[in-house]
């Protein structure tokens, strides 16, 4: 295993509490005893005006830790006083613990010491772990993965956006009865065998369109040139059919990336330009889905999001869609998960 495969020098940003918990389970992950400690975190921070600036002065790593919620209690300053760096990681801490509830037994991430540490929960392969437990924690190691792909070398992150987009496509399935058609509409080097995998921007809609039975607007369509192949936004389209051919189907157009800026993607798909495409008798429900798990410590959004009116499917949401399927999720490109789990690092390598 490469040395070079991970970046665990540089911490997320301190005000987003989210990834910088992602941050700290990546370093569970990676770290050759798969535990880290609060000590160890605390001197990666800076301390400056900024800092206090982004920070509220509302939770303190020294207050007491109740095992029964799973997290720390508010209080008065104590010697920490208003030590901006020791509540970024308490208020991570906060995230991670959230998290164990929210998921119980398929969050692969456990806190120890009071709270004080966090630990990669150990693979077990006893009879009584359950099956679909194992292949939540694997989900769920393999979206921290895609989420923390920027800190993988190049040449290992090139299929993570690619492999995500398989996940998301999975988990569309799951939104919508079984009888629903879903497919991939981005070029994915991972599957090839999509229906709109190949042909020009202009061939792929009218197709789509013909598909969902609603009219292309030959008009716009023909002033497309013939060499452009893009996908206008659209990763993953889904459909119900009703048993007939009348127009007005209910429809799913999914934007789906690991970018960690993806609220810059929240207008795609931009039913706007969609509509000057293909004459829709019922606009279709637009879905944002992310690695991300984008919440605060009480499962709410962490600010009001702008999807563009899209829904979003986040890390929880997409694990919670893909709970009950065990079967069709094994042969995806998972390998990244082995690889990370062996790294073998030192927290030392945090000094870069």
């Amino acid at each position: 295993m490469p040395q070079g495969l991970f970046d665990i020098a540089a911490p997320p940003p301190v005000g987003r509490p989210h990834l910088y918990a992602d941050y700290i389970e990546l370093l569970c992950v990676v770290t050759a005893d798969h535990i880290v400690c609060t000590s160890d975190l605390t001197g990666t921070l800076r301390e400056d005006a900024e800092l206090h600036s982004e920070l509220s002065a509302d939770l303190y790593l020294d207050a007491s830790f109740d095992p029964s919620t799973g997290e720390y209690a508010t209080g008065p300053p104590t010697h920490l006083g208003h030590d901006a760096r020791e509540e970024c990681v308490g208020r991570a801490l906060n995230q991670i613990a959230y998290r164990g509830r929210a998921l119980g037994d398929g969050y692969p991430f456990a806190l120890r010491d009071g709270g004080r540490a966090v630990e990669l929960a150990p693979a077990t392969e006893d009879a009584a772990d359950d099956t679909a437990d194992r292949d939540q924690r694997r989900r769920y190691l393999f979206c921290l993965l895609a989420a923390s792909h920027q800190r993988m070398n190049a040449v290992r992150r090139i299929d993570i956006p690619n492999a995500f987009e398989l996940v998301a496509a999975h988990a569309i399935r799951e939104l919508l009865p079984g009888n629903a058609d879903t497919h991939l509409f981005s070029r994915n080097r991972l599957d090839t065998t999509t229906r709109y995998y190949s042909g020009s921007k202009a061939g792929k809609i009218r197709a789509l369109a013909r598909d969902m039975h609603e009219t292309p607007s030959e008009r716009t369509l023909s002033q497309l040139s013939p060499h452009d192949a893009g996908d206008e936004g659209l990763d993953i389209v889904a459909w119900l059919p009703l048993g007939d051919n009348a127009r007005g189907l209910l429809t799913v157009f999914a934007q789906c990336t690991v970018s960690s800026d993806w609220t810059t993607k929240a207008h795609e798909p931009d039913l706007n330009v969609w509509r000057r495409y293909v004459n829709f008798h019922v606009d279709p429900t637009k879905v944002m889905v992310i690695p991300y798990c984008f919440r605060d410590d009480a499962g709410k959004w962490p600010q009001e999001a702008p999807v563009g009116g899209s829904i979003l499917l986040d890390r929880l949401r997409l694990l919670s869609l893909l709970k009950s399927n065990t079967g069709r999720l094994n042969g995806l490109p998972y390998d990244l998960v082995d690889e990370a789990l062996s790294s073998g690092l030192s927290l030392f390598d945090m000094a870069g």
